[in-house]
C-alpha cells in the first residue's frame, strides 16, 4: 500500500518545484543513537517526494485524459518498476484520484485497478467533503468501525486523533495540528518523511470546516481480581486498565439493540494459553445494550487474562458475569460508562473480578444506514 501510494505522490507532484522539509534528524544519526551500524543507509532511503498542496491539485484538475497528459512524464527507471508490477494503469489511477475529490464522487474511486489505492481514493473523498461517515471501513465487518485516521481527519477534530493507532498517531497530530514537529517521534526516517510531507501537503485542505467533535469523555479503567472459591489471589489484584480503552470503543447500532466491544476478545478460541507472569491482567467483553442506562445488557462473550495463569474465556471456562451500564451517549466522542462483576473458571483456577470502566465512543455503525 505504501509504495503505491509514494508513487502517487511522486506524479501528482511531479511539477511542483517547492522544496521538500526535511527531517530533524537523518536515519543514520538514528542507527548511531540506537548504537546499530550507520554505514550505507543513506543510499537505501528513497529520495524526498515533493509535498505540493493537495487542495491545488484539485482545483487545478479539468479531465482525466488532462491530468494524465501532465503527468506523463515517467522516469525510464520508474517506467521499468511499473511495467514490471504490472500496473499498465498507474498515471490514470492516480488522476482518478483527483477527479473523485474535485467531483466529490466517490463512485469514482471504483473505476481504479489497485485495492489499496481504491480505498485510499474513498478516504480521500470523504476528508475532502467533510464526511466522517463516507471514511472506508477497517475491515469487512462493522465491529472495528472505520478507519480511525480518516475520520479524525474528516472530523477536523485533534482530539480524535487519540482514537488512532499507535503507529499513525504522528501523521494525525501533524496533519490536524498543523505542526510537523509532531513526526519527530517516528524513529523509522522513510515513516518520519512521510509524516512531514502528509503534514505539508494536507494543510490547506485539513484547514477547512470546522472541527466535527470537539471533546471526548474521559477514559479511565479499572479491574480487580481475586481468587474465587477458595483460590488464592494472584500476586498483584488491582490494576489499571485504562491504557486497553484509551482508543475508545465502536458502537454497532442493530435493530433492536446495540453491541460494543471492550478491549480484546478471543470467543473462537477454546484452548487456554499461559500468561506471562510479567504481564497485567486484561480483561476483554462484547456487550448487547439498549440506547437507555436501564435497558437490559447481554454479554455476548468475555475474555480474561491474569499473570501467572492460564487465559479464560466464556467459551473455554465457566464465567458468570453481571453487567451495569451506567450511561451510554452513542455519539462520536460521547461517554459510555459501566461496571462488570462476577467469576471466572472453576476447579484448577477460578478468579472474581470488578471493571469499572467509562470511555468514549470513537465511531458508531448503523447497520440499517446505507453505505
Amino acid at each position: 500500500m505504501r509504495i503505491g501510494w509514494l508513487l502517487f505522490g511522486v506524479l501528482c507532484a511531479c511539477h511542483d518545484d517547492e522544496p521538500r522539509p526535511t527531517p530533524s534528524t537523518s536515519p543514520s544519526s538514528t542507527l548511531i543513537a540506537l548504537g546499530l551500524d550507520a554505514a550505507g543507509v543513506g543510499e537505501l532511503v528513497d529520495p524526498p517526494r515533493p509535498a505540493g498542496d493537495f487542495k491545488a491539485d484539485v482545483a487545478a484538475f479539468t479531465t482525466v485524459e488532462d491530468c494524465m497528459r501532465d503527468r506523463s512524464k515517467v522516469d525510464p527507471v520508474l517506467g521499468d518498476a511499473l511495467e514490471n508490477i504490472g500496473y499498465d494503469t498507474f498515471v490514470r489511477d492516480a488522476c482518478r484520484v483527483l477527479e473523485a475529490s474535485k467531483t466529490r464522487d466517490s463512485r469514482k474511486c471504483s473505476l481504479i485497478d489497485a485495492s489499496t489505492l481504491k480505498a485510499r481514493c474513498s478516504a480521500v473523498v470523504a476528508i475532502v467533503m467533510q464526511k466522517p461517515d463516507a471514511c472506508p471501513r477497517v475491515s469487512a465487518g462493522t465491529t472495528r468501525g472505520r478507519d480511525p485516521l480518516c475520520l479524525a481527519q474528516a472530523s477536523r477534530s485533534p482530539i480524535l486523533c487519540a482514537s488512532v493507532e499507535h503507529h499513525d498517531r504522528p501523521t494525525c497530530d501533524a496533519t490536524l495540528g498543523k505542526d510537523e514537529k509532531a513526526c519527530d517521534s517516528l524513529l523509522i526516517d522513510e515513516d518520519r518523511v512521510a509524516c512531514v510531507r502528509d503534514a505539508v501537503r494536507w494543510r490547506s485542505t485539513l484547514a477547512e470546516g470546522a472541527p466535527l467533535v470537539v471533546a471526548l469523555a474521559p477514559v479511565k479503567a479499572t479491574l480487580e481480581v481475586h481468587g474465587a472459591e477458595g483460590h488464592p489471589d494472584p500476586k498483584q489484584t488491582s490494576f489499571d486498565w485504562t491504557a486497553e480503552l484509551a482508543r475508545g470503543v465502536v458502537v454497532v447500532k442493530e435493530t433492536p439493540r446495540w453491541r460494543a466491544m471492550f478491549g480484546d476478545i478471543d470467543e473462537l478460541s477454546l484452548t487456554p494459553k499461559a500468561t506471562s507472569p510479567l504481564s497485567l491482567a486484561k480483561l476483554g467483553f462484547q456487550l448487547r445494550f439498549g440506547a437507555e442506562a436501564t435497558a437490559k445488557v447481554d454479554l455476548e462473550g468475555a475474555s480474561l487474562s491474569v499473570p501467572g495463569a492460564s487465559s479464560m474465556t466464556c467459551a473455554s471456562s465457566k464465567c458468570e458475569l453481571v453487567t451495569k451500564v451506567r450511561k451510554v451517549d452513542a455519539t462520536r466522542g460521547g461517554a459510555i460508562s459501566l461496571e462488570i462483576d462476577g467469576t471466572f473458571g472453576g476447579g484448577a483456577q477460578a478468579f472474581k473480578v470488578h471493571a469499572d470502566v467509562t470511555t468514549f465512543v470513537r465511531d458508531v455503525m448503523d447497520t440499517a444506514a446505507p453505505d
